[in-house]
């Protein structure tokens, strides 16, 4: 039987490195994740099984000579927790979160295609809203966006070029456009306006809808 000590031991190493790559891959990805206690519980402990596996080859390289007497190398004990607990789940998760937040915006399409597929299929994302969806999956690229506010009035502007870019959960939703473009009485967008240099919209709440149109 193990003691209390051993199994607070055990208990930590099963579930502490995974919540900590959890939590950074939490944190560095681009929208939050939809996960209770349950979820976070059931990754923590996927991942830290991952990481175990992952790191066994340096375990058995590392402590197994001492098994015996691992309480007498503290240093060396204390060196495979740091690993093992704090930099391969920071580094880890970190990593995880830049490479689902480049395969789910669509960064790498076209030259990663069956890696996002697997990774859609392995790990299904749910947004938290629709117009997270909206932009990360890349929906508005190179089209007419005509945003209507409660107020009734409307700006217009392409959703393309370098500068042009949309902010998602966790963030404060906001919108900014390259340029802006005078629209017809039909509401369809006909030239750029003179002097134009972008429109910024960091009021989500008092946008009313807004119009997708292909540019003609």
């Amino acid at each position: 039987m193990p003691t209390t000590f051993e199994a607070l031991f055990i208990v930590l190493l099963a579930i502490a490195p995974g919540w900590v790559a959890v939590q950074t891959w939490d944190r560095g990805t681009t929208w939050a994740k939809p996960a209770g206690q349950l979820g976070e519980l059931l990754h923590a402990l996927t991942f830290s099984t991952i990481i175990q596996l992952l790191i066994s080859p340096f375990t058995i390289w590392w402590l197994y000579p001492y098994w015996g007497r691992i309480s007498h190398e503290p240093v060396r004990l204390a060196a495979w927790l740091a690993l093992v607990v704090l930099v391969v789940p920071l580094f880890g998760g970190a990593l995880v979160s830049k490479a689902s937040d480049a395969l789910y915006q669509g960064r790498l399409k076209g030259q990663l295609r069956w890696p996002e597929r697997w990774l859609r299929w392995l790990w299904p994302t749910a947004y938290p809203s629709a117009w997270d969806a909206f932009f990360a999956d890349n929906i508005p690229d190179g089209r007419f966006l005509t945003i209507t506010f409660k107020d009734g009035s409307r700006v217009c502007g392409p959703y393309a070029g370098s500068a042009t870019f949309a902010k998602t959960s966790p963030q404060e939703r906001g919108l900014y456009l390259e340029s802006e473009w005078l629209l017809d009485d039909a509401g369809y967008p006909f030239e750029v306006l003179p002097g134009s240099a972008g429109i910024l919209i960091h009021d989500f709440l008092n946008i009313q809808h807004i119009r997708i149109q292909e540019p003609s």
